[in-house]
């Protein structure tokens, strides 16, 4: 007799290679697009960076968080200090 445990077990599949490669390549363009707009922030001028509601510290600091760390929530964090 199966129990709900080993019920919800028997239907978890695993993922596939495909499926495996696709999260791979999704994360890496999440990557990929958020260092292309930190390289176009560092880019701008400062008062450019004024009238977005960023400072360049902002954009510095984001630039250089630990990998792993959300840098775009990191700027709107810091936007949303700015402007309220």
């Amino acid at each position: 007799m199966m129990t709900m445990i080993t019920e919800s077990r028997a239907t978890v599949r695993p993922l596939s290679a495909t499926g495996l490669l696709a999260t791979i390549a999704d994360w890496l363009s999440a990557h990929r697009r958020g260092r292309d707009m930190l390289r176009d922030l560092e880019a701008m001028e400062d008062h450019m960076l004024k009238d977005i509601g960023l400072s360049r510290l902002d954009v510095m600091q984001a630039s250089a968080a630990e990998p792993g760390t959300d840098r775009i929530a990191m700027l709107s964090r810091a936007r949303g200090r700015r402007m309220a």
